[in-house]
């Protein structure tokens, strides 16, 4: 129940950082089940290739980043939380659809869809997250954001591994995760300013930052790159459990931000911005590679 001046009782049900960080464990699973493991599905139902799944993540994420820069009008105009409810509902119809096992063409319009509406929603997540929180409070939350997000992706592959080609299954256990999620709308924090992290930014860590708004995005370009590619790679390497051993990658990158939210030690640290990209470059080119490695045909 809500005061007589609209703010939560003191006593809420969950504080806004653990409904933010439910938010995002929750819609973590969901979008990972259409942003990595519909590919697993169009591969075995749909009889998609290698190079129509690629052309799939083109079209699923071509329109994420504009998706993304609408976020903020959205919340100027309907309100944080009514945005979020708006864009959820809107993804959820999407997954309706695909969860009756439409013609392969209806999967070129609602994956997209729903993967637009992803990027419209995460900001949102984002910024209920670290609203108003400053210094230490700050790192703490941006850590534990990370940790939340990434460590409910793996599920997502599992979930489909267990379903098998029961697209139906799949997609309905997406709408019941994105509907549970909305529980959590009513006590996300919506106000107060986004702070820096505290103290004066040193001014090679600019230079860094930089070098990151380069690399990351061509992370994620590599990445969605070989996630298209996953079932067919296991297929000719003669795996049958690809979806279950696909997501090792997000495992380790969750353990990783289990050691970095712990320490500072790497902040401003040149080697390990590179080395991650090294790391990064190396590891797509094995899983690229492997099936010829491995003598497949």
């Amino acid at each position: 129940m809500r005061r007589s001046d609209g703010a939560l009782p003191d006593r809420a049900l969950l504080s806004p950082l653990a409904a933010g960080l439910l938010l995002a464990a929750l819609l973590s699973t969901a979008t990972g089940i259409v942003g990595h493991g519909i590919y697993f599905l169009t591969h075995e139902v749909w009889q998609f290739s290698d190079g129509d799944n690629l052309l799939l993540a083109a079209a699923m994420f071509l329109p994420y980043v504009p998706a993304a820069l609408l976020s903020g009008r959205a919340v100027g105009r309907f309100g944080a939380r009514r945005a979020v409810v708006g864009i959820t509902l809107g993804m959820v119809a999407c997954a309706a659809g695909l969860a009756a096992e439409p013609a392969a063409g209806w999967v070129w319009v609602l994956a997209p869809l729903y993967n637009a509406g992803a990027g419209m929603l995460w900001p949102m997540v984002e910024a209920g997250v670290v609203s108003g929180q400053r210094g230490a409070g700050l790192y703490r939350s941006v850590g534990w954001f990370n940790l939340c997000w990434a460590g409910a992706l793996a599920p997502s592959l599992w979930l489909v591994h267990e379903a098998g080609s029961r697209v139906d299954v799949v997609f309905g256990a997406l709408i019941g995760l994105q509907l549970l999620a909305l529980l959590a709308v009513p006590f996300l924090r919506t106000g107060g300013d986004h702070g820096a992290a505290g103290g004066e930014v040193p001014g090679e860590w600019r230079a860094l930052l930089r070098a990151a708004r380069v690399l990351l995005p061509l992370s994620y370009l590599l990445l969605d790159c070989v996630v298209p590619m996953l079932p067919g790679i296991w297929g000719r390497l003669g795996v049958e459990s690809g979806a279950l051993l696909s997501p090792v990658w997000m495992v380790a990158r969750f353990l990783t931000f289990g050691v970095l939210i712990f320490s500072r030690s790497w902040q401003g640290s040149a080697a390990v911005l590179f080395g991650g990209a090294l790391l990064l470059a190396g590891g797509v080119a094995g899983v690229l590679l492997a099936p010829w490695a491995g003598g497949a045909a």
